[in-house]
């Protein structure tokens, strides 16, 4: 391998005088010409090669619709020129594979290239992992740590490169310009998940709403458990001592909305009960 202080050198040395010129045989010319040129072609390799950054991380995917759900690694070349990465690879830190895969592929400028995890590279992505972009004859090209924690994951977050520095964002762009959007804090996306959840079962097919869902709270005598437990297939009713109805009030408190006195309880009959009964489990419908 010969550095470019060496090529530099010998074409140095290429300068003849007239005398010289008429004696310079048609190979050392050749030569020269073919120095030249591979100093030209290391230059604009060098130049290529640090304009493609690693610019966004899915750790957890971004979706079904990116990777088949899997974690994947976008490319960016940020230069003017058409950039070869063939034979480039992507590495992790020690915990990756010995023989990671070579990419191939040529990206032009400002183009972009997404990697999937399981298909262009071996490794699962999380916390604290170095990612890097290895060329041929194996140097850093590019390389990210992502945070141990700050992020969360998900398929609604990434690693992006925005404004100069890494961070996460709650806009995936897989294959397009990063596009910067605060994430959620934990408690807010808790939140969101319960509203989420809470919209989707309280919604029937006719899209009218369900009324909530309600914890009833019986109160029975020992006796009275024992025929129900022991006995679910028996259709007797039992007594109970109290009863009370509870949901989750607005602030997220559990609120008694009612009360009452005594009654009596029973499992619902073989319909509905037999499979219960035959399995011996102790989750049966009941008939107040």
């Amino acid at each position: 391998v010969l550095s470019l202080s060496y090529l530099v050198h010998t074409l140095s040395s290429l300068t003849f005088s007239a005398s010289q010129r008429a004696k310079t045989t048609s190979s050392t010319m050749t030569r020269g010409r073919q120095l030249v040129l591979l100093l030209a072609s290391l230059g604009i390799n060098a130049s290529v090669e640090a304009n493609v950054v690693i610019n966004e991380v899915a750790y957890s995917g971004s979706g079904e619709s990116t990777c088949l759900g899997e974690d994947w690694i976008e490319l960016l070349n940020t230069g003017t020129e058409a950039a070869t990465l063939d034979n480039y690879r992507i590495i992790q830190d020690t915990s990756g594979p010995a023989n990671p895969k070579s990419i191939v592929a040529t990206l032009g400028a400002g183009e972009f290239l997404v990697l999937c995890g399981k298909l262009d590279f071996d490794f699962g992505i999380g916390g604290g992992d170095a990612i890097s972009l290895i060329s041929p004859a194996g140097s850093s090209v590019s390389s990210v740590t992502l945070p141990e924690t700050g992020g969360g994951g998900g398929d609604d977050l990434t690693y992006s490169f925005v404004d100069g520095e890494y961070r996460f964002t709650a806009t995936p762009t897989p294959g397009g310009a990063n596009i910067y959007t605060e994430p959620l804090s934990l408690e807010e996306r808790l939140r969101a998940q319960n509203d989420e959840g809470n919209d989707f079962f309280l919604v029937n097919d006719a899209q009218t709403t369900f009324a909530k869902v309600v914890d009833i709270h019986v109160s029975l005598r020992e006796e009275s458990l024992s025929v129900i437990e022991d006995h679910p297939a028996w259709e007797i009713y039992v007594p109970f001592e109290g009863l009370s109805v509870s949901n989750v009030g607005d602030d997220a408190t559990d609120a008694v909305a009612s009360t009452a006195g005594g009654g009596e309880i029973r499992t619902r009959g073989q319909s509905t009960n037999s499979i219960v009964a035959c399995m011996g489990t102790k989750n049966v419908p009941f008939l107040i």
